[in-house]
């Protein structure tokens, strides 16, 4: 082919390429122009959020479910919201706060247990509830694990390959399970709830953790916990957490209250002995 009509095909790709790089930013600059003018508010992105202490991180959803159930299982064994912190910057590193069925050599599950190493089968690593007990199990033989570095002791339990891996996520999970266990009240929120309760789920996920330490009234939308302060603000996080499952579109909780389309708490935030969970009719 001659050089000149390679060229000529050259420069008519190229001008090809620029005509939709100019579309591309016209509708970029139409949409915003739009949104100027009508005051439109589009979707915002679902996630979840946690803050304490000023320092703020963010999760999925997704992430949020699998937060929920490692924190969940560690107040089901009334261990100190530093077991949750630990358990959850392992999760955050090994699996990226997933419940995934693969991983190097056989490890599976939020925390890569591997079935060959004595942690269980691939079924019961696979189920969250489970591979979270597992870990605390393991945790709490640990000497000193409530006081030492909290990377130091996580890669104790897990015995990694890349033992300083879980430093970079200690602040994030301090700041959740500070939320999601109620020692930091009215601290976590989610914008995402699904469109259809579903109310039995969760009072089961609240008997499942708490037993018969808080007390869970059932009406046709809503669930009314009552017990101890920091019990409370945790079911409610924890609730939240779940929402995107669940359709638990509010919370009230003494002063301060959360709603889905709000994303954030309001009011103010003071120790309470009752919530109330109000779902999608």
């Amino acid at each position: 082919m001659p050089n000149s009509t390679r060229t000529k095909q050259f420069f008519k790709k190229l001008l090809f390429l620029c005509a939709l790089a100019a579309i591309a930013i016209a509708v970029i600059f139409g949409v915003q122009r739009i949104s100027d003018r009508y005051q439109i508010i589009w979707p915002a992105a679902a996630k979840c959020s946690a803050k304490v202490n000023n320092y703020e991180t963010s999760i999925t959803p997704a992430q949020a479910e699998m937060a929920s159930i490692i924190v969940a299982e560690s107040q089901r064994r009334r261990l100190p919201p530093r077991a949750a912190s630990i358990a959850l910057a392992t999760a955050f590193q090994e699996s990226g706060m997933r419940n995934i069925d693969h991983g190097d050599r056989d490890s599976v599950g939020l925390f890569q247990q591997r079935p060959s190493q004595g942690w269980g089968t691939v079924e019961q690593l696979t189920d969250p509830w489970y591979s979270s007990g597992k870990f605390y199990e393991r945790l709490v033989t640990i000497p000193n694990w409530q006081t030492s570095d909290l990377n130091d002791i996580a890669q104790k339990v897990q015995i990694s390959a890349h033992p300083q891996a879980y430093r970079k996520h200690v602040a994030k999970s301090r700041t959740l399970a500070s939320a999601l266990t109620g020692e930091t009240p009215a601290a976590f929120g989610c914008n995402s709830s699904a469109e259809i309760a579903r109310i039995d789920t969760a009072a089961d996920f609240l008997k499942r953790t708490f037993g018969n330490r808080i007390t869970i009234t059932r009406s046709a939308n809503t669930l009314q916990l009552h017990g101890e302060s920091q019990l409370i603000w945790s079911a409610a996080q924890l609730s939240i957490a779940n929402s995107s499952i669940t359709g638990l579109k509010s919370v009230k909780a003494e002063y301060a209250s959360w709603n889905s389309s709000a994303f954030k708490w309001s009011g103010a935030k003071a120790p309470t002995k009752s919530a109330v969970l109000y779902f999608q009719k």
